[in-house]
């Protein structure tokens, strides 16, 4: 079956038929239906903005369009409408001047974003019918109140520049998420009792002390506050404190059905002591400078640990829990690991050490492993003693030698970088390799099955691949 009609349009339309395909209508539109298919389907997700091009999905218009659509000169069926301007690039008098001439061409459009000043907000409110706002973005929010009604509201970011706010109540009960940035004192921001999602970033003075029962995730980020006096609702499914000056935990009254704690660039040391709620099934502390698990006592139902960038040098004395399904150590020196007591449970293993890897006891039933080996490692990728149930491995640094994997599951395979030669496993699908000797990649083979590869070499050295011809480009 050809479909290439290079006779009628000039134009191949399909090279590679799929084999599941049933059937298929290959009747050529006329240009008129296309043109206008073409100019409808653009415009349905609009943007205008300081953005010269589309993005996420939005065709970025120009004003003479909007006059267009707006006019009736140009069809469209918009559905969504964002208006962008942040930091007063745009000439937003020509946007305001479109507005008072189409007062309620937001109000046609089912979700309308405003990201911008807050003083072109008020000016907008004044002309035009901003009911159908879903998500506001304002910026120099010192004097935003309630006064515009915004029934439809969901998302709302307000950015304060490092003032107080004007006190804000009655924020309507559609509003799921809220950002507050760069502001003093958010207790003069009053939380409406359905909110889901609330963010706080780089602000300062006094904080809320009880939250909306309806919360679901909360997040401070650069907020020095005493959080000992706040109250979390005990339904809150995640909490994060980002570079928050926090130096224990135990200051801090835990959700008791918390599902996922997030802790980044707080001066905390240790753990020890720690009572946290056992209902955390992913506990993330990163940058945090804890040195020992000796003693920790880590929840009963966790899943998930990732210990990023701290200063842990063994796993003596640690005791992780039961269930435990991921751990995560990278950035940093573990040189003593060979005795960790990895759960049975275990099926992500990342972790960097100082210590020669042939040590290490792989648990039974591990799918990922990553693993980043000491530069001084000489030894050959050989003496790991492999669970065959690896389906992901990634290794970083080392040497290879020409041997059988025997992973007969591996699909995930990336060696970077590394000295010698590897045979790539035949089940695999995604293959990444890196390596400073060119001399690696002349004799390499591509196993058939690879349909995701990625080679880096010395520069101007380009390999030649004995097998390419089995290689699935796509």
């Amino acid at each position: 079956m050809n479909l290439t009609d290079s006779r009628r349009s000039g134009t191949q339309i399909l090279s590679v038929v799929p084999s599941g395909l049933v059937s298929m209508n290959t009747v050529p539109l006329t240009s008129d239906q296309l043109a206008l298919g073409r100019s409808i389907d653009k415009y349905e997700r609009l943007y205008f903005g300081t953005f010269p091009f589309s993005i996420q999905g939005l065709y970025c218009s120009t004003i003479e369009e909007l006059y267009g659509i707006a006019g009736g000169a140009v069809r469209a069926n918009i559905t969504y409408f964002m208006y962008e301007d942040c930091f007063g690039q745009l000439d937003f008098d020509v946007f305001l001047s479109f507005c008072k001439e189409f007062p309620t061409f937001m109000s046609s459009i089912s979700e309308v974003s405003f990201h911008g000043r807050a003083s072109q907000f008020y000016e907008l409110a004044a002309v035009a019918d901003i009911h159908n706002i879903v998500d506001l973005e304002l910026y120099g929010a010192s004097t935003f109140t309630m006064a515009q009604a915004m029934p439809n509201l969901e998302h709302l970011y307000l950015n304060f520049q490092g003032r107080h706010p004007a006190g804000i109540e009655c924020l309507p009960k559609s509003l799921k998420s809220l950002v507050i940035d760069e502001c003093g004192d958010p207790i003069g921001i009053e939380l409406p009792p359905l909110l889901e999602r609330l963010v706080c970033l780089e602000s300062y003075g006094d904080i809320w002390q009880t939250y909306p029962e309806s919360l679901q995730y909360l997040k401070f980020q650069e907020t020095y506050f005493t959080f000992e006096m706040c109250v979390f609702p005990d339904q809150l499914h995640e909490l994060s404190f980002w570079d928050c000056g926090i130096q224990s935990l135990n200051t801090i009254r835990w959700p008791q059905h918390l599902k996922i704690l997030d802790f980044r660039e707080n001066p905390l040391y240790t753990l020890i002591g720690a009572a946290l709620p056992d209902s955390i099934e992913v506990l993330k502390i990163l940058s945090c400078s804890i040195s020992s698990l000796d003693g920790v006592v880590f929840p009963r139902m966790l899943r998930t640990l990732d210990l990023y960038d701290n200063e842990i040098s063994s796993f003596d004395g640690a005791s992780f829990p039961p269930h435990l399904e991921v751990i995560k150590v990278l950035e940093q020196q573990v040189q003593t690991w060979s005795k960790g007591p990895f759960p049975d449970t275990l099926r992500v293993l990342e972790l960097q050490t100082l210590e020669d890897p042939k040590s290490l006891i792989i648990p039974f039933g591990l799918e990922t492993l990553i693993l980043v080996l000491p530069e001084s490692f000489n030894g050959s990728y050989c003496d790991f003693m492999l669970p065959s149930s690896l389906q992901a491995l990634s290794i970083y640094g080392g040497c290879s030698t020409e041997f059988e994997w025997n992973l007969p599951n591996l699909q995930i395979f990336h060696i970077e970088p590394f000295r010698g030669f590897v045979l790539i496993p035949n089940s695999v699908t995604n293959v990444a390799i890196s390596s400073q000797d060119a001399s690696l990649f002349q004799d390499l083979v591509i196993p058939a099955n690879v349909e995701n590869l990625e080679l880096t070499y010395p520069v101007n050295t380009y390999p030649r691949l004995k097998s390419v011809q089995n290689y699935k480009y796509g």
